[in-house]
């Protein structure tokens, strides 16, 4: 899996065939304001959203890390 990271962390995700299969999962942009992405997420039911910067993968939000920032403990 290191490997792969290393050989592909900068390619746009649509650019690697066969490793992105369609889903539920939500995607956020990085500069994307906390209380919004916060929002969507519970909306949506979804517990965690793709972080893009543009159109590539930079992160994993997760409603915990959401929630670990607004209690101040991150």
């Amino acid at each position: 899996f290191e490997g792969l990271l290393r050989a592909h962390g900068e390619s746009a995700l649509e650019s690697l065939p066969g490793m992105v299969a369609p889903n539920s999962f939500k995607t956020v942009q990085e500069d994307e304001p906390l209380l919004e992405v916060a929002v969507r997420l519970t909306r949506s039911s979804a517990r965690s959203a793709y972080v893009l910067r543009g159109r590539k993968l930079c992160g994993v939000l997760t409603l915990t890390d959401l929630l670990r920032r607004v209690a101040g403990k991150a």
